[in-house]
């Protein structure tokens, strides 16, 4: 599948005024082997985050681009970071920084989801957070995930 056209056709999906928001930097076509469906459930669920937990009106940054050993996805937004002591929790199963709690919005599994696809591809889900900088998550993916893919059972 195409990476851009997943994240392209994402976008457009968005309601107004979210849409107009979205900034994005991608090749015309980053093609490889992975899941069209998991992926678009990924970067719905990180750019709809960034909409929820980012400062109202910002920019969201959705970057796309091939890295020597397979493509990076990143989606950014400005907006109060996520505490050091919380970024591990918040991609395990209901768990939620306290921002989260506070607004009320969530179960808790939106990232623990998005780290399960990213690690089914064989791929590594990382997260950059400060005040002052914004929240950056940030996808590793190969360009090839069937290695990666448990084999399928024997009749």
């Amino acid at each position: 599948c195409d990476l851009v056209e997943i994240a392209a056709d994402l976008v457009a999906d968005l309601e107004e005024p979210e849409r107009d928001r979205v900034r994005t930097s991608a090749p015309e076509r980053l093609e490889g082997v992975w899941s069209p469906n998991e992926l678009h459930r990924a970067l719905w669920n990180l750019i709809t985050n960034a909409f929820k937990y980012g400062t109202e009106n910002a920019p969201v940054d959705v970057l796309i681009h091939r890295a020597a050993d397979g493509v990076v996805v990143s989606v950014h937004n400005q907006g109060p970071g996520i505490r050091p002591d919380e970024q591990l929790q918040i991609f395990e199963p209901f768990g939620r920084a306290r921002g989260a709690e506070a607004r009320g919005r969530g179960w808790g599994l939106g990232l623990t989801l998005v780290r399960g696809c990213v690690e089914a591809h064989g791929g590594k889900l990382e997260l950059s957070s400060t005040d002052d900088a914004g929240t950056t998550f940030t996808l590793r993916l190969p360009l090839d995930a069937r290695p990666f893919q448990a084999p399928a059972p024997a009749h």
